[in-house]
Protein backbone atom coordinates (compact mmCIF):
# COMPACT_ATOMS: atom_id res chain seq x y z
CA UNK A 1 0.00 0.00 0.00
CA UNK A 2 1.52 3.49 -0.84
CA UNK A 3 2.05 5.68 2.14
CA UNK A 4 4.05 8.68 0.20
CA UNK A 5 4.51 9.47 -3.33
CA UNK A 6 6.48 12.54 -4.24
CA UNK A 7 6.76 13.47 -8.18
CA UNK A 8 9.74 16.12 -9.39
CA UNK A 9 8.04 16.62 -13.28
CA UNK A 10 11.50 17.44 -15.00
CA UNK A 11 10.21 18.23 -18.42
CA UNK A 12 6.93 17.36 -20.23
CA UNK A 13 6.04 13.97 -21.06
CA UNK A 14 5.78 13.01 -24.79
CA UNK A 15 2.51 11.56 -25.96
CA UNK A 16 2.29 8.37 -29.09
CA UNK A 17 6.09 7.08 -27.89
CA UNK A 18 7.33 4.41 -26.07
CA UNK A 19 7.87 5.21 -22.21
CA UNK A 20 10.19 3.45 -19.62
CA UNK A 21 9.74 3.01 -16.06
CA UNK A 22 12.65 2.39 -14.19
CA UNK A 23 12.77 1.96 -10.10
CA UNK A 24 15.37 0.88 -7.81
CA UNK A 25 14.91 -0.58 -3.88
CA UNK A 26 16.04 1.96 -1.67
CA UNK A 27 15.62 0.30 1.55
CA UNK A 28 13.18 -2.70 2.97
CA UNK A 29 12.68 -1.91 6.71
CA UNK A 30 10.62 -4.40 8.52
CA UNK A 31 6.89 -3.58 6.72
CA UNK A 32 8.63 -0.38 4.96
CA UNK A 33 10.22 -0.37 1.09
CA UNK A 34 11.28 2.71 -0.24
CA UNK A 35 11.26 2.85 -3.85
CA UNK A 36 13.10 5.48 -6.16
CA UNK A 37 11.58 5.89 -9.79
CA UNK A 38 12.20 7.80 -12.76
CA UNK A 39 9.72 8.03 -16.45
CA UNK A 40 11.81 8.63 -19.38
CA UNK A 41 11.20 9.07 -23.21
CA UNK A 42 14.20 7.37 -24.43
CA UNK A 43 17.19 9.27 -22.63
CA UNK A 44 15.25 11.80 -21.84
CA UNK A 45 14.31 11.55 -18.04
CA UNK A 46 10.25 13.15 -17.82
CA UNK A 47 9.64 12.76 -13.93
CA UNK A 48 11.39 11.68 -11.04
CA UNK A 49 10.08 9.81 -7.41
CA UNK A 50 9.89 8.20 -4.36
CA UNK A 51 7.90 5.83 -2.99
CA UNK A 52 7.20 4.68 0.53
CA UNK A 53 4.85 1.61 0.66
CA UNK A 54 3.79 -0.07 3.56
CA UNK A 55 3.51 -4.32 3.37
CA UNK A 56 0.15 -5.47 4.85
CA UNK A 57 0.19 -7.78 7.31
CA UNK A 58 -0.76 -11.36 6.34
CA UNK A 59 -3.69 -12.30 6.55
CA UNK A 60 -5.14 -15.57 8.43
Amino acid sequence: MTGTLTVEYRRPTPMGVELTVRERLRSHEGRKVTVALELASAENVCARGEMIAIENPPTL
